[in-house]
């Protein structure tokens, strides 16, 4: 008998147990997949009842971001103008108040700006409706689970962290999260400072003017080159690229990272006083929490973490056409293989190695060319005319 009701004590015991962990690991409120488009993640949001609308989840967002195209589609009319800052600069766009959106069961209203989209669409590859970021983030805790391609969304009341990730203070930027990063310089220095965190751009650290000029970082790096990138605002901003021989974030170490370093008087990089913007390249190696009510974020490596940086060793930036499926030579950088070779701005590739190519062939043909010392052989058509042209690798930073 005793020993009866020791057992059921003991089952008792357990159960309650189990009870009081289930209760203490948080529940999301709805999961929401999102795929990886060069960099960028995609999920789906409704807008006034719509259909499903392919919208960029982005961290650097203060604002939400619907195309004026979309919005003419779903019959939104705008109530009036707005100007804001992007990467390269402040712009004037229509403002569209109020919308209704919906992610998943989740049903919130906001404000949203009206940028163009095409050149982004381009860059990226995919139609484009909105772009969204803190108006989830000051509503929810969020999980993001780069390995399973899940946004997690917990209601902040009761919430308890259970997973096995770094815990790091966030800085906020008005609606903008920042967190530390400690770089180091090819000559050894160290400098610590805040960067946005930022899921919305594709690069893995950019420097600000201010840090940069600071610090005088144009000197202190022998192999750079010159390039530029497009944001919501802007079409066009010049950088300069480089590789970093190490960064620390929350006690996590990088080494060899490409870096773009800014001397635009324009925009985030240009009139913002902290180090940078910390992007998905390196942010995609974590599985992150953000809670902005307690404003501390949760980093957990993932899959992806010690897997090697991508390297341009060919000098080329592609873009796509209007219906997506050719890849289009949009940069070629200057003394780069790619230029030695007699590329040119405007070349549709059409083969890599012999394989013919699609904007879906990307990924791999980044791949081809990021191998040092070895020679690529591209078919292209220029002005009609299909020609072959090689190209011998190296690597440029």
């Amino acid at each position: 008998m005793k020993k009866f009701i020791s057992l059921s004590l003991l089952l008792i015991s357990s159960v309650a147990f189990l009870k009081g962990y289930l209760l203490a690991a948080s529940q999301p409120i709805v999961e929401v997949p999102f795929e990886m488009e060069h960099q960028h993640m995609f999920f789906q949001v409704k807008v006034n009842d719509s259909r499903p609308l392919n919208f960029v989840f982005d961290t650097g967002a203060g604002m939400a971001v619907l195309n004026p195209n979309t919005a003419k589609d779903l019959n939104i009319q705008s109530t009036g103008v707005l100007s804001a800052r992007g990467v390269g600069g402040m712009v004037t766009a229509p403002r569209y108040s109020s919308l209704r959106l919906s992610v998943g069961k989740i049903k919130l209203r906001a404000n949203a700006i009206g940028f163009p989209m095409k050149h982004l669409e381009h860059k990226l590859g995919k139609r484009i409706d909105g772009i969204i970021g803190a108006d989830l983030l000051i509503r929810y805790v969020i999980q993001i689970d780069y390995d399973q391609k899940l946004l997690r969304f917990f209601n902040f009341e009761g919430f308890k962290y259970a997973g096995k990730g770094k815990r790091m203070r966030l800085k906020m930027m008005g609606r903008l999260a920042m967190c530390p990063l400690t770089i180091k310089l090819p000559n050894g220095e160290k400098h610590t400072d805040d960067f946005l965190i930022d899921t919305g751009a594709g690069a893995c650290v950019g420097f600000t003017t201010s840090f940069s000029k600071t610090h005088q970082l144009a000197k202190k790096f022998d192999k750079k080159y010159r390039f530029y990138t497009s944001g919501a605002t802007t079409n066009k901003t010049y950088l300069e690229a480089a590789k970093l021989p190490e960064l620390t974030l929350g006690g996590y170490a990088f080494q060899d990272i490409p870096v773009s370093i800014s001397n635009t008087r324009r925009g985030v990089l240009g009139t913002y006083r902290n180090g940078g913007i910390l992007g998905n390249r390196i942010l995609k190696r974590f599985n992150i929490t953000f809670n902005y009510k307690t404003r501390r974020a949760y980093w957990e490596p993932n899959q992806a973490y010690q897997r090697a940086f991508e390297r341009n060793c060919a000098g080329i930036l592609f873009g796509f056409t209007d219906n997506f499926q050719q890849l289009e030579v949009h940069q070629v950088i200057a003394g780069a293989p790619a230029q030695q070779a007699g590329l040119k701005k405007g070349d549709h590739v059409l083969e890599v190695q012999g394989k013919r190519v699609t904007s879906k062939d990307l990924r791999w043909i980044k791949k081809q060319l990021g191998i040092p010392n070895r020679e690529v052989t591209l078919k292209i058509k220029r002005k009609g005319r299909v020609k072959l042209v090689q190209i011998k690798l190296r690597a440029m930073i």
